[in-house]
Formats: structure tokens, C-alpha cells, sequence
């Protein structure tokens, strides 16, 4: 996910997994999957987000959440679980959605990247 370039002065930032893409997974017709977000590298150095990113000084952080929505009011929080419908034969697409939360005007400039462990089941 890719938040994009913002001054050290941005309030929150929105962007989507793989650019709009989603996720796309596919297995064997009959099989239900589940996909788990385990954690980050960062996890709760930022409130009030759930996730962080380090610039690469590693000297500040920018909390971020990941949502199940477009609005951004159904949170994925940590060891949370979504289910996916049992497969045909096509693939299915898991769409993720981001807000990032800055603290205007006490983050240094750089580059901030964090990494997510996720884990699909079947």
C-alpha cells in the first residue's frame, strides 16, 4: 500500500492495497479460505492507529489503519480474520483500504515504510 508523497503538514492520507487491485486470491474449487493480518513491524508506536511506519532514520513513526471499507469505519485489527466465500473456479479479490494519520508539523521529511505479516489458511 502505498500512501503516496505528503508535506510533514498532512492531517490523514487514504489509499488502497495494490493500488486498487485488492489482493487477488485463488485455490481449488471447494476450499475456504481465510486471510489473517498478523501484525506489522511498528504495531501501536502511533496512536491512535493500529499499525505504524518508520521513517528510515528511525527516529519518527506515522500510524496508519487498515479498513475493510471505503468509508474506513470497519477496522482490521491485529490476528483479525476475514472468510472467503468457497471457490469455483475463478479468483476472488480481497480489497484493503488504508488511512494514514500524520501529526502535522512534527514529522521529519523521508521515506516511511512499514511491513505487514499476513497469513491464508485453507
Amino acid at each position: 500500500m502505498a500512501f503516496g508523497t505528503h508535506s510533514a503538514l498532512f492531517d490523514q492520507a487514504d489509499a488502497q492495497v495494490a493500488g486498487g487491485g485488492g489482493i487477488t486470491v485463488l485455490c481449488s474449487p471447494g476450499v475456504t479460505p481465510t486471510f489473517t493480518l498478523l501484525s506489522g513491524l511498528h504495531d501501536n508506536q502511533a496512536s491512535p492507529a493500529t499499525h505504524a511506519m518508520q521513517d528510515t532514520a528511525a527516529t519518527a513513526f506515522v500510524g496508519y489503519t487498515l479498513y475493510t471499507d471505503t468509508a474506513r469505519t470497519e477496522a482490521l485489527a491485529v490476528n483479525d480474520t476475514i472468510i472467503l466465500s468457497a471457490f469455483a473456479s475463478t479468483p476472488q479479490t480481497i480489497d484493503l483500504y488504508g488511512r494514514a494519520f500524520g501529526d502535522p508539523g512534527n514529522l521529519p521529511a523521508g521515506t516511511y515504510e512499514d511491513t505487514l505479516n499476513v497469513e491464508l489458511s485453507w
